[in-house]
This record gives structure tokens, sequence and C-alpha cells, in this order.
């Protein structure tokens, strides 16, 4: 009589223990589903919350919108409603369309976009519990340790540390594909698990892109290990390519719009190749992964962004290379092919996690003040888009995926060398080890229940003036404050972006990795509303709608200004206590400059109609007359927070300077720079003033970022003519005036923190000079014995 099959026990066992670890860790979120998110400000603390809360609203706009443009005819994918006018607004961060695909059944119940994106982090614990407890179970063929390896890698620092980007919380597919992969390589797979791969490895592409470059990497290496050490024949090859050329044939078709912006310039080079970045980068990586061994209730990854590898599993790791060594070939096939998918995909695991930890330290190692190149130099030159991920330490997820199923095989390896699995009341000294073995892992980790906050604020007034845009005619919106500063600007967009998925109108605000050159121009001409010339230039600019302003938020100045409003430009439909909706009057120009502001190709004259040519000087009075600055400038952490400064300039020629424009090329813009009062340079740049100058008194309030480091300086201006993409300086005076700076810096204790501060160094701009004009001429005009002196 043959014995029953009792996999599908098992396979229960291992969804209800995947359904208990995510109800106990999420079970607060899953109390108010639909209207909460995580609390990161409990699990991270604070500032770093509020920027986490930024990506968290941004992905359940991209997510809904995703959503939205795949059951929507006639909508593209890329042209979001957020950033408009500017074309292919999505190609600024992730699409989510893997995620979005998933839970299209969803929009069947509810189109509640925190609720889709609150089920999407949950369902991307559970895929990643079943999609290890598969890779375990073939590897090894134990129930045990298939259904344990599910829960450590739920329960793995990485996941906690990336909470706030769902991009990256699913690369939950990464067990299954490796293990998909290495059946085939080994000709232990079949066209079924072909397929499989195909349709997951599609998902994990269309995840991220951080994610679409790991994989890649991963299944390279797990392909020229097992063509080194076993050869790869071509029944084999036949079963792979086509599974791997339909994913990435399809990822190459959704790319196209980012290496559109790319080749404009719209999507940044964040770490070029041919620049090291300075810093202990191989001393922060080990920081990120160091080993702890603490027990759950010593364990406080609170307030800690970490990726740390637990001891008991990186001690098990280790275990599995130490057993592998001593294992002879075995006499059976069954065993031979079980050997060997256990040495191959150890090795193939070991040489993902080593070249993983090498991408972490970025494209150069420095030794002895000599700089040497890494993989990631490479792949930046040669790979399209590979130069703009601006975070290699996130290759630690490949590792804290990785190091699970290494674990998994340095257990099998206890279990066969004790003979583990024999009735206990034969071998009872060997259970107890196998139930030592399990709590060592268990302790290990910190199992914890994550809080939940409010996604909304649940305000009866707000959601009564959305309902109410909604009714009206569809057109474009712009919502106020629209900060200038990106550290009061991206919370205040991501709920606009957030709210926009109620009445899906575009709207002008917006934030994203990389922002298209329309927005900054946009976002400064709006500081000046509700005054008529600011008006008339963002209607001419866009075919501006409505203006939805917000009271509670707006700074008491424009808040007077806006309650009393009596203007031809903008009408009033609705007022409540959270805010009111204007409407702007279309006179004949709105939209007229809005082709050319978005069309992203060089043009040989300004938005508005001026040439490019050299500005042409008779008279030297001309310049800045005057320079006001209100207060002192601020900065948080490592980043400054921008302001607007007043200038008067007279222009004594008979034709108009162009300064309007979001192509520099033949602008006349402002240089500024900060230098410390012994005229050591600091900081320099140059600002758009925002405007043309004709001839006359013109008063502009163009916008600059001071040094991060308290202290007294000198703010030396003047005004320089762009030319062939540098800064050519007009025959006019400078003004030199003294500034204060205050702010905080970042304490920089911990890794990410360090991170940023080396990244924030390697984007600096190489000053070039030592002085600023400003006190160039004074050193010129001072007497030889004082000019020494300096």
């Amino acid at each position: 009589m043959s014995k029953p099959n009792t996999e599908w026990l098992f396979w229960a066992l291992v969804g209800a223990s995947i359904a208990g670890w995510v109800v106990f860790h999420f079970s607060a979120l899953l109390a108010c589903m639909g209207e909460c998110y995580v609390d990161l400000g409990s699990v991270h603390g604070y500032p770093i919350a509020h920027l986490e809360f930024d990506d968290t609203r941004l992905n359940t706009w991209i997510l809904a919108w995703s959503q939205h443009a795949l059951l929507t005819p006639g909508i593209g994918i890329f042209d979001a409603n957020a950033f408009y006018p500017a074309p292919a607004a999505l190609a600024g961060s992730e699409h989510l369309l893997g995620q979005a695909i998933l839970a299209l059944p969803l929009q069947v119940f509810t189109d509640n976009s925190v609720f889709i994106y609150g089920s999407m982090l949950v369902a991307s614990y559970a895929v990643l519990g079943f999609s290890t407890a598969f890779c375990v179970r073939w590897l090894v063929d134990s129930r045990a340790i298939a259904l344990l390896a599910s829960l450590v890698a739920m329960a793995m620092p990485w996941r906690a540390a990336e909470l706030s980007h769902l991009q990256l919380l699913w690369a939950c597919w990464f067990p299954l594909i490796f293990c998909l992969s290495l059946r085939l390589l080994l000709r232990q797979g079949s066209w079924r698990d072909s397929a499989v791969l195909s349709i997951v490895l599609t998902l994990q592409l269309l995840s991220s892109y951080y994610l679409a470059y790991m994989i890649t990497f991963t299944l390279g290496m797990t392909a020229l290990v097992v063509l080194v050490r076993q050869g790869i024949d071509g029944p084999s090859f036949a079963k792979l390519a086509p599974a791997a050329l339909v994913p990435y044939g399809i990822l190459a078709a959704v790319s196209i719009p980012y290496l559109s912006r790319a080749s404009r310039g719209e999507i940044l080079v964040t770490l070029d190749p041919n620049k090291p970045m300075a810093g202990d980068h191989l001393g922060n990586a080990i920081h990120l992964l160091f080993p702890r061994l603490e027990t759950f209730w010593q364990a406080n990854f609170s307030h800690e962004s970490t990726f740390l590898i637990p001891a008991s599993i990186l001690g098990l790791a280790f275990l599995a290379g130490g057993w592998l060594r001593r294992q002879k070939n075995e006499s059976t096939i069954e065993e031979h092919e079980h050997l060997l998918r256990i040495r191959m995909a150890f090795w193939a695991l070991f040489f993902v996690c080593t070249l993983s930890l090498i991408m972490m330290l970025g494209s150069h190692i420095e030794i002895n003040g000599r700089f040497y190149r890494l993989p990631s130099y490479w792949a930046s030159s040669f790979l399209p888009g590979f130069s703009s991920l601006r975070a290699p330490h996130r290759w630690a997820i490949v590792i804290g995926t990785s190091a699970p199923l290494l674990a998994a095989l340095g257990a099998v390896g206890i279990m066969k060398s004790w003979r583990i699995g024999t009735p206990p009341t034969q071998h009872p000294i060997r259970w107890v080890v196998a139930v030592l073995l399990t709590l060592m892992v268990g302790l290990n980790f910190s199992w914890q229940k994550l809080p939940a906050v409010a996604a909304f604020e649940h305000s009866p007034h707000r959601i009564e003036l959305y309902e109410k845009l909604a009714e009206l005619p569809f057109g474009p919106v712009l919502e106020i404050p629209w900060h200038l500063n990106s550290l009061r600007r991206n919370p205040s967009d991501t709920r606009y972006m957030l709210a926009s998925t109620r009445h899906w109108r575009p709207i002008l605000n917006g934030f994203t990795a990389h922002l298209p050159p329309s927005f900054f121009l946009l976002n400064r001409i709006s500081q000046d509303l509700p005054e008529p010339p600011a008006v008339k230039r963002l209607t001419q600019l866009t075919d501006l709608r409505w203006v939805v302003v917000h009271w509670k938020t707006l700074p008491s100045s424009r808040l007077r200004a806006w309650q009393s409003l009596a203007s031809s430009e903008l009408r009033e439909v609705f007022r409540n206590s959270e805010g009111a909706i204007f409407e702007v009057l279309q006179d004949g120009t709105n939209g007229q400059w809005m082709q050319a502001l978005v069309g992203g190709h060089p043009r040989s004259r300004t938005l508005g109609g001026l040439a490019r040519d050299d500005v042409s000087i008779s008279s030297h009075r001309s310049g800045i007359s005057s320079l006001e600055i209100r207060g002192a400038f601020h900065f948080m952490g490592f980043q400054p927070i921008d302001r607007p400064i007043e200038l008067e300039i007279q222009n004594f020629e008979k034709k108009t300077w162009p300064g309007l424009d979001v192509q520099s090329e033949g602008l006349v813009k402002l240089r500024y720079a900060f230098s410390d009062q012994k005229d050591q340079l600091i900081q320099t740049g140059t600002a758009f003033l925002d405007a043309d100058i004709p001839p006359g008194a013109s008063i502009v309030s163009p916008i600059l970022g001071a040094p991060t480091h308290p202290g007294s300086y000198r703010l030396c201006v003047d005004l320089v003519q762009i030319r062939n993409g540098a800064p050519r300086a007009l025959p006019f005076d400078p003004l030199e005036v003294d500034v204060q700076v205050a702010g905080k810096r970042s304490s920089g204790k911990n890794s990410l923190e360090h991170l940023a501060q080396a990244y924030q160094e390697y984007r600096a701009k190489d000053l070039g000079q030592n002085l600023s004009r400003c006190a160039q001429e004074r050193i010129d005009s001072s007497p030889p014995s004082a000019a020494l002196s300096h």
C-alpha cells in the first residue's frame, strides 16, 4: 500500500505559518487598511521618517496611477498627472508596473489607493516567504528547514530598513527566480519551470530598476558558476533562453521613456564612473552588514536603518561551506543530483554575495591614496541607466535575500552530519540539537509588531474641498502652498499627489527622484502668487485652470493676500475653513509658451521670443543697483533651505535682456559666491532671474541656497550671461553683503549618514577658483603692501 501524499499538508502549514507571521507583524496596519501606513516614525525615528513618508506617499501614487493608466483607454502609462505639463512624468521614478499588474484584481473591490498600497506591502512578505520555502524545499529536500527559512527571510533586518520603498520590498521573487534558473541550468527543470520563470522574471524586472540590475547580475553569476563547474548543454540553454528573452524584451520596451529623458539630460548621472567618490565605503558596507548575536528582547532595531546579517544566519552560511568540503560524490543518481544542486547553489550564492558586497563600494576603492576601478565602474560605463542609481548600499538587499538560503544549506549540513530525522526515541540528542538550532535562529531576530499611523488628515472640510474640485470641469490644477525648499515641499506635494488619486486632474505639483526642468521654473514663479504678474506668467507657460489654496499651511503674508483677493485674473468658486478653489480666467494667452516649455530640444529663442545672442553693453551704469536679504539663510542636516533674495537691476540699454527660460544658454543669470570672513571661497553657483529684464529698473527674486555650516559669510553677486554652457561675466560692478547662516548639522553617526555626507561632497561642484569676484577686486584695487597681506 502506497504512502499518502502529504506534500499538500506541508504547504498548508507553510501558508498558515506565513499568514500567522504577517498578521502578527502587521496587526496594526491590517486593523485600519485603507486609512493607515506603517508608522515609520516609531520604526526609524525622526527626521528620517519625514523623508520616508514622502517616499511612501509617492509610491502609493505611482501604484495608483499605473493601475489607472492600465485600466483607462487612451491614457499613456508614463503621462502621469503630476508635474504638468511635463511629458513622460512617470519616468522620473520607478513605475511599479509589476506590482500594479498583480494588484489589478483588487480594483474589483476598491480603488482606495492606500488600501491597495498596504495590500501589496503585506503581500511582498507573503510572496517572499513562499518563494524562499519553494527554493529551500527543492534545494535541501527538508520541509522543516524550508518552513524555518521562509520565516527567517521575512524577518531579515533589511526588510525593516526599506519599509518605505515598496519597489525594493518586492525583491521577494529572488529565491524563486534563482532556483528555477538553477534547475534549468542543471537539467533538472522542465518546460513548465521555463514558463513560470518567464512570468516571475517579468514581474521582477517590472518591479524596480534596482532589482532588475540585481537579479540580472545574480542570474549572470549563477550561469557562470554552473558553466565553469558543470557546463551548460544545448537543451538547458534552449529552456532558459526564451524564459529570459521575453522579460528582458518587455523591460527594454518600458525603458524607452527613461532613455529618452536621459538623452535630454533630465535624468541625472548620479554616480559618474570617471569621478571616484571619497569615503570609507568598505567600512560603511561592513558596518551596514556586520552581524549581531542578540536575543529578540535585547535587539532594538527601532530608530536604526540596518541591513545587518544576524550572527546565527551568518554562522550557518559558513557551516554550509565547511560541510560541503567534506562531502563525496554519492552513489545513486538521485543522491548525486541532490548534492550537485546544493553545491551549485552554495557557490552561486557565495559569489553573488561577494559581488554584491563589491558593488556596495561604488565604482572605485581607495587604497593608499590610489583609486582602483571596481565592477560598478564598468556597469556604469556600459549598462544604460546604471549610473543613475543613487544608492550602492542597496546591493545589501541581495545579500540579505541570499543569506537565508545559505543558512538553509548550513542547517541541512548539520542535520545530515548528526543524521537528524530518525525517530527521536532512537537518537534523542540529535533532536535536541535540532530544537536548539531552531531556537538559536529564532531568538536572534527582532519579532516585533509594527505600529500604524493615519495616512490622511481626517478633515471633513479637506475632503469637501477635493470633492468640489472633482465636480468642476476638467483642467490642470496648482495646489498652494508650493514651497521652494524640498524639505517642506516634498511632504506637501506628496499629499497633493495622494489626494489627486481621488480626482485625477493634472497637477503642477509633484515629487520624484528626477524632476523635469519645467517643474523648477513653475515652482519659482508660483512663489509670487496671487500677484498679477505671476498669474500672467503661469498662464502663459501652462493652460492652468484651477488653483487650490490651503489656508492652514500658507505663510501669514500670503494668507492675507489670498483671503482678500480681488483679481481680474482669478475668480473664487468655492471656499470653506480648509481652503478655497480659484478659477484662472482665460484671456487668449493661456498656454502660449507651453510647447516651448516642455519641448526639450535646444531653441534659438527664449520663451519670450528673445534671441540668445551676446548681450550688447554700451552703458556700464547697468547692473545690480540694490540687494536686499531679510533674515538669515538656513539649512537642515546636509540640505540647504533655498530662499529668495530681492535684487533691483538697472538696464540702460535699448534691448530687453533674456532671463526667462528653462534652457540656460544665452540667459542673463545671477552669479553668487559665499566666502568666509577671510575671503576663502566656500560655495558658488548661478541662479535664474525668471524674468526678462526690459530697459529701466526691474525687481527680481532669484533663489539661493547657502552653505550647510552655521556662521557669518560674505555673499558676492554679479550678473553673467551663459555662453556655450559657461557663465561670462557682464561688465558691471558686483555687490557684496554680509549674511548669516543658521541650522543644525546631521550627527553623521550611522553608516547611511556617512554615505549621505559623502554623496553631498561628491555632488559638490569643483570651485575652480579660490576667491570671489568681490574679493579679487579688493585685492586688485589695494596697494601692493595690502594685497600681499591677503
